[in-house]
């Protein structure tokens, strides 16, 4: 996968939700929302959809999901003996955001 993200040429990946977009959670809160958030990856950002869980504690935790078409980035769907990778995946990450507005 490495290859076909060409990670050498674009080794930055970044995922970017404006916290102006996260709702006020009350200490113990939980909720299901969609947030707008961009998507670098290969060289291009692209505006992005993501499902979100939302957890308060000390901090924001969130579990987010999200389709990818690898294509729209620039990237060939990888290949291998002739077998190749759909172009659209599923992608997760869980985040946890700081009151100070940084990601850890």
């Amino acid at each position: 996968m490495h290859e076909a993200l060409e990670t050498g040429a674009h080794p930055l990946a970044q995922l970017r939700i404006q916290r102006t977009a996260l709702p006020s959670l009350a200490p113990g809160a939980e909720i299901q929302v969609d947030l707008p958030a961009e998507l670098t990856l290969h060289g291009q950002t692209r505006t992005i959809l993501l499902h979100a869980k939302l957890h308060r504690t000390a901090t924001l935790e969130a579990r987010v999901e999200w389709q990818l078409d690898m294509t729209a980035y620039g990237i060939a769907p990888p290949s291998y003996l002739g077998v190749k990778v759909k172009p659209e995946v599923e992608l997760s990450a869980s985040l946890r955001l700081d009151d100070g507005g940084g990601m850890k």
